[in-house]
């Protein structure tokens, strides 16, 4: 199915509520500049022509900054040099399996390969976790530890800053292979407020992008052809990014008018008109 194509029509159901509260910020004095004070570090050669070669990413800008959205469900900020992912969920078929459900394993794994790819890739300064970076809490968990920290490893040089989410307080501390270097509450970097549970701003010069509803939208075609889509949300004063985690579930969100949607249809991310309202 083409997304975007004549004839595709997005059918949106009610919109998940609110349900984030104002949190206290908890970050070093380094990264609260105002987003006036922000000075985007100075790109290595040849690094536009890497984004640029990428396949089926969208590129869009916001207060000046240029975000590029990515099929694997992440966001690169060029300006920053940093990926941005919300929501992995790693452990969550071993937390099932803890339970005495039979589910089959392997989807951590390949969800850390998919990120390990694009850190090869995009080499970024830094990787921002907007929140459920666990599923929860894992016992035992040998040969999942033995996965992080080989990543780990591969990527020591990478900042890792986890903003925290609902599950990773259920969880508890962060599994020790991932040798995180911040946990936040919310993370306040240049012109962006970066959060678990979305939260709008009536700042001019400050954007809210968060995670945890794992936004989708409902696509249907002239051949009756159905699909949920995970995607991209960004509205006046925030967005909302998908899953980055494969086992997670998606929720049908409902945008608003001046809210813009990106799906993520197979190895691309593709803009989606919405049509109107229904009463």
């Amino acid at each position: 199915m083409i997304v975007g194509c004549a004839g595709l029509r997005i059918r949106v159901r009610p919109k998940i509520p609110d349900a984030g509260q104002t949190v206290s910020r908890c970050l070093p004095p380094r990264i609260r500049a105002p987003a006036h004070h922000f000075h985007a570090p100075r790109r290595p050669s040849g690094f536009n022509t890497i984004i640029s070669t990428m396949n089926g990413m969208k590129e869009i800008a916001k207060l000046g900054q240029r975000l590029v959205l990515l099929p694997e469900r992440a966001v690169f900020w060029m300006q920053a040099k940093m990926l941005i992912v919300a929501d992995p969920h790693f452990g969550k078929a071993q937390v099932f399996r803890d339970c005495g459900i039979p589910i089959p394993g392997g989807t951590t794994a390949a969800d850390i390969n998919r990120l390990s790819s694009l850190m090869e890739q995009l080499q970024p300064d830094e990787l921002l976790v907007l929140g459920d970076l666990m599923h929860g809490r894992i016992d035992g968990g040998r040969k999942f530890s033995a996965t992080v920290d080989t990543w780990r490893q591969r990527w020591s040089g990478t900042l890792i800053t986890l903003v925290t989410g609902n599950h990773d307080l259920r969880a508890g501390p962060p599994p020790a292979p991932f040798r995180l270097d911040r946990i936040v509450a919310q993370h306040v970097y240049g012109p962006f407020v970066f959060s678990h549970k979305a939260q709008t701003t009536n700042s001019r010069s400050r954007y809210t992008i968060a995670g945890h509803e794992h936004p989708a939208v409902f696509v249907s075609g002239k051949g009756h052809q159905r699909e949920i889509l995970p995607c991209f949300c960004f509205g006046d004063k925030r967005a909302l990014l998908p899953a980055f985690g494969s086992f997670t579930g998606n929720q049908v969100i409902r945008p608003e008018p001046q809210e813009r949607v990106y799906a993520v249809a197979g190895d691309e991310v593709v803009e989606v008109a919405l049509g109107p309202r229904k009463k």
